[in-house]
């Protein structure tokens, strides 16, 4: 007699296949979202590299902030789809190569669903293997990367295809070449994708470790010479002009990593100022993982590691709780701490949730409080989910700012314009451009008289105002030591003070059922890529510029 129904194929398959439509279908949901005016600047670099190569004639990218493997994939994919439809769009048009992007970034997403499911199911429980994959199906993080025409699905997929792999490896208690070799093949695709991905190397080498320890056999460790020859020769193979243009590369991963520990400072890091490591990163996961999730998954790990420790768990588990544990501890420590950074842990996070509910359900005096936590935490994730895609629901904000200043702002009119954010408005297909005279205010440079004189001037000159995300004056507002002046700008600007009145504003904050969801408080690269605020202003005081000036100097 089973006393646990989700073991019964019956149930289980069934609900593992809802689970897998359900995620599925919210990964794939209006991947044309931003109407293919490329709103995401990581996108927009990829997909201008992908535009510049043609295989097999031109393979060179001239890109390293991401390795080979996925322009070449993209690139690939975006040729196959041009030869098969007749249109050379696919291979010419920006739009077209981000939407493939997408495509393959929502369907790897899909796939980890699986994935994570098949780790749950080796690793805890057929119960705690549904748990996980429903999870990660509703995963905001993860939806929100689907979305993207980035790698962080791509990265995620290869990921946990290897930590299955690796607690397949160490569960068989003997050393399976294929396995290995497997692994080393995923570890240097993983790297021609990215080259943080070298972390990866984690997990091979503690279920190699595991091994030799088991076998008592030190012999071993030659074995992995071949394999960390075969995974730098695939690293090469999908990833040529890392290697060819050796010096390139380099220059540039130099540069990413000083501005990831900040070591570079550049104006799109400047909201990390003061941030705390670990904290930072912690009270943002809530936006990806939903309420529970961040707290239970981190102690479900440690209690795992524990049970490890103690003997009283078996050490399957430990490549996967390994590099969670280094990863963490790595990338949590760093300067810059995009949101993004954490996409990589969200399912060891859930995993470790997931073995947590698992064994409290196990426990007859902690069954009632378990069920009632699983529950909470399911419906909670799964309603955060449901609230969160209607941002794709909702037309892009920057896309329906552009139709408002199209129809209500003249032409010949002067637009103020912020740099180091998305110019607007953008060029609307079939329509032409009204005849705009557009001003583009530096608000990053540094705080001077010269620089005060100049805003004053443009301030009195323009007619409107655009402030098309928080992205500055979300920071600068904040920077008020090193920004003493334009933190000040930005108060006197919202309070009206200026002579510019708001005028229209437009936001998708996540909502559902009236109940609106404010996330200006999340780290800023969760919003201003695909549901900025945009706020437009217009000068109806028409204030002299040393009038503007002296309010400017003004405490």
């Amino acid at each position: 007699m089973q006393t646990n129904p989700w073991r019964s194929r019956k149930i289980h398959y069934p609900v593992l296949l809802i689970i897998l439509l359900a995620g599925g279908i919210c990964r794939f949901y209006n991947l044309s979202w931003d109407d293919g005016y490329n709103y995401h600047p990581d996108e927009m670099n990829i997909t201008a590299a992908v535009s510049r190569i043609a295989i097999p004639h031109q393979l060179d990218p001239d890109f390293f902030a991401y390795n080979g493997f996925p322009l070449y994939l993209y690139r690939a994919t975006a040729q196959l789809a041009s030869a098969v439809t007749g249109d050379p769009s696919w291979t010419g048009s920006w739009s077209r190569i981000a939407l493939i992007g997408r495509l393959l970034s929502a369907l790897f997403s899909t796939l980890s669903i699986y994935l994570v499911y098949r780790i749950g199911k080796k690793a805890i429980s057929e119960t705690g293997a549904l748990l996980a994959g429903f999870l990660t199906a509703v995963s905001v993080g993860l939806l929100q990367a689907a979305h993207y025409g980035v790698t962080e699905s791509l990265l995620l997929f290869l990921l946990l295809a290897l930590s299955a792999l690796a607690l397949h490896a160490v569960q068989a208690k003997t050393f399976i070449p294929r396995h290995w070799y497997a692994m080393s093949l995923l570890c240097g695709v993983a790297m021609g994708t990215k080259s943080s991905a070298i972390l990866f190397l984690t997990v091979p080498a503690t279920a190699g470790a595991l091994l030799m320890y088991r076998e008592r056999n030190p012999g071993i460790l030659w074995r992995a010479i071949p394999l960390f020859l075969a995974a730098f020769a695939v690293f090469v193979l999908v990833s040529p002009f890392s290697i060819l243009k050796f010096s390139a590369f380099t220059d540039t991963m130099r540069y990413e990593s000083n501005v990831v520990w900040g070591r570079v400072q550049v104006p799109y890091t400047l909201q990390f100022q003061g941030t705390l490591p670990y904290w930072f990163f912690f009270k943002n996961l809530h936006w990806h993982a939903g309420l529970i999730i961040p707290a239970a998954g981190f102690l479900g790990i440690l209690m795992w590691v524990t049970a490890i420790a103690r003997r009283k768990e078996s050490v399957d588990a430990l490549p996967l709780l390994l590099f969670a544990m280094v990863y963490w501890i790595y990338v949590g420590s760093w300067y810059a701490k995009f949101i993004r950074y954490t996409v990589l842990l969200l399912p060891f996070l859930i995993l470790g949730t997931c073995r947590l509910f698992d064994r409290m359900l196990d426990h007859s005096r902690m069954r009632p409080l378990a069920v009632i936590i699983t529950v909470f935490t399911l419906i909670t994730t799964a309603l955060w989910a449901l609230i969160f895609m209607s941002i794709y629901r909702s037309p892009a904000t920057r896309t329906a700012a552009s139709h408002w200043i199209y129809e209500h702002i003249p032409p010949q009119s002067v637009i103020l314009r912020e740099h180091w954010d998305y110019g607007l408005p953008v060029h609307l297909a079939g329509r032409e451009t009204p005849p705009f005279r557009f001003v583009t205010m530096n608000n990053y440079d540094a705080d001077t008289d010269e620089k005060m004189q100049a805003m004053s001037g443009m301030l009195a000159e323009g007619d409107y105002l655009i402030v098309a995300s928080r992205r500055l004056s979300g920071t600068i507002g904040r920077a008020q030591d090193q920004y003493p002046l334009t933190s000040g700008y930005y108060r006197k600007l919202f309070a009206g003070l200026l002579g510019y009145m708001p005028v229209r504003k437009f936001a998708s904050y996540p909502a559902l059922w009236g109940i609106e969801i404010n996330d200006d408080g999340a780290e800023e690269t969760f919003q201003v890529f695909d549901h900025p605020v945009v706020q437009i202003f217009k000068n109806s005081e028409r204030l002299p510029a040393a009038r503007i000036l002296a309010l400017l100097k003004e405490p």
